[in-house]
């Protein structure tokens, strides 16, 4: 099986509390997400982040529909989260 590393960060001119606490909130997934991709979260709310949730979603492209689960494995705000997606 291949593995794949994403690793990305980002400068933004906010508090780093506000920052950490709008990407705490799994919905907002959506508010970043084109539109054309259809990108829903599926798992109820509330969804309490923390180390071992796993959290589903869907989307489609190119009319494909992909489903998906990440499990956040490591927790540690404002500084630091971790997500393994499969």
């Amino acid at each position: 099986m291949k593995i794949f590393v994403f690793d990305s960060s980002l400068w933004l001119a906010r508090s780093i509390k506000r920052v950490f606490h709008f990407f705490s909130d799994a919905k907002n997934l959506e508010l970043l997400t084109p539109p054309w991709v259809h990108f829903q979260v599926l798992t109820p709310e509330p969804i309490e982040m923390a180390v071992g949730m796993r959290i589903q979603y869907k989307l489609r492209l190119r009319g494909i529909p992909i489903r998906w689960e990440s499990e956040i494995t490591a927790w540690e705000p404002p500084h630091r989260s971790v997500d393994d997606q499969t």
